[in-house]
């Protein structure tokens, strides 16, 4: 393990399969990091640093390209904790370690700063759960995620079900952007991202319903394991989800651009909005304790889709986001996340891979034209 006290003989793992040169590489920028951090890290009142997200849980996926090179293929993500506010100098260390990773690797480099007591006051949600249980500590104590106050995060069954909500909020967005892509409504054309989003719905029809039953786990390879048939809880679409889930592991692990028209697309689009539909108002039938029919009755229901949150606070966002924003979203007393799970569900109703800007912007209260770019800017704010 690398951390800031000793150096090891364990060669830590960040993703499946022997790629030397890759290894090597993201290695040493890892050990630049710690080295740096072990001259100021004290100064600048730094924790601890871990390495997150796939290549923190050894399942970051690598990309293999034309002329055999094994490259990285998803983002790397770094969460760095403070002794009290984040100091200018920091955040400049930060930037500047940001770009070179980004430009070495030729992927986002992401480092989050949080105070520390932010960590131990916070309550549990999938991705605190992600970061405690996977994750490879480059500076400060090697136990720092694992002390005793943090217990609760790490039991995978304390995750609400409003965050398997939010896990679905996500993905659903990704089938929107990408049906968007295949219908025009966003000129850029981008085969990978639509491959990409369809392998992260994949994973998240699958993850969601482990997180119903209390058995969701940081691995990919442990969450597929634990799809069986004895599950008490299944969406009706059970068997699909299944088959879904191993494709999803299997992309996340060795990403591979397949195609490239948009043809090649739009049956899995379609397929993948009608699964995705299904398994959303399941978990949502069961979490609200009410029946929706269908899409476009959960974008019509009268009472609040995340009451889980209170009035108050959900209000107090409202008028943050009007002083900040210029702008704000109707249903003032619900959280701005369900404003858009109904936007969301209005734009995918048609149930067919097929975006309905008529529908969403009914829901933001927005013109028509502007129904999907205002969307997709307040889901960038509340993702």
């Amino acid at each position: 393990m690398i951390n800031s006290s000793s150096e090891t003989s364990y060669r830590p793992v960040f993703f499946p399969g022997s790629h030397p040169r890759l290894w090597e590489k993201m290695h040493r920028f890892l050990e630049d990091m710690r080295r740096q951090l072990d001259q100021h890290g004290q100064d600048l009142r730094v924790a601890a640093l871990a390495l997150a997200g796939g290549y923190g849980r050894g399942e970051g996926g690598v990309y293999m390209d034309e002329d055999g090179d094994a490259l990285l293929y998803n983002d790397v993500e770094f969460y760095l904790f403070t002794h009290g506010a984040a100091s200018e100098r920091l955040l400049r260390w930060v930037q500047n370690v940001e770009h070179a990773g980004r430009t070495g690797f030729g992927v986002p480099v992401e480092i989050k700063v949080l105070p520390v007591d932010w960590l131990f006051k916070a309550e549990p949600s999938m991705f605190l759960y992600d970061l405690v249980v996977g994750h490879r500590i480059v500076y400060g104590p090697a136990d720092f995620l694992r002390e005793e106050a943090l217990r609760p995060l790490h039991d995978s069954n304390r995750i609400p079900l409003h965050e398997a909500t939010r896990l679905l909020f996500n993905r659903g967005s990704g089938l929107l952007f990408s049906a968007a892509k295949l219908s025009v409504i966003d000129s850029e054309w981008d085969a990978g991202f639509i491959e990409r989003n369809h392998a992260k719905v994949k994973l998240a029809l699958g993850d969601a319903v482990l997180v119903v039953n209390g058995l969701y786990d940081s691995s990919c390879r442990e969450r597929n394991r634990r799809l069986t048939p004895r599950l008490l809880q299944k969406p009706p679409c059970w068997s699909e989800v299944q088959r879904l889930h191993a494709a999803g592991v299997g992309f996340k692990l060795h990403p591979r651009h397949e195609h490239s028209l948009p043809q090649h697309f739009r049956q899995t689009q379609g397929d993948l909005v009608r699964l995705w539909s299904e398994v959303f108002l399941w978990l949502e039938s069961l979490r609200l304790g009410v029946r929706f029919a269908d899409l476009s009755a959960y974008a019509q229901y009268p009472g609040r889709l995340l009451p889980e949150f209170s009035a108050a606070r959900n209000f107090s966002l409202r008028v943050r986001d009007t002083i900040r924003h210029r702008e704000r979203l109707p249903y003032p007393f619900d959280h701005p996340r369900a404003v858009l799970q109904r936007a969301l569900a209005a734009f995918l109703q048609p149930n067919d891979g097929t975006v309905d800007l008529a529908a969403g912007q009914k829901v933001l209260g927005v013109s028509e034209d502007a129904s999907f770019e205002t969307y997709r800017r307040w889901w960038g704010r509340y993702n």
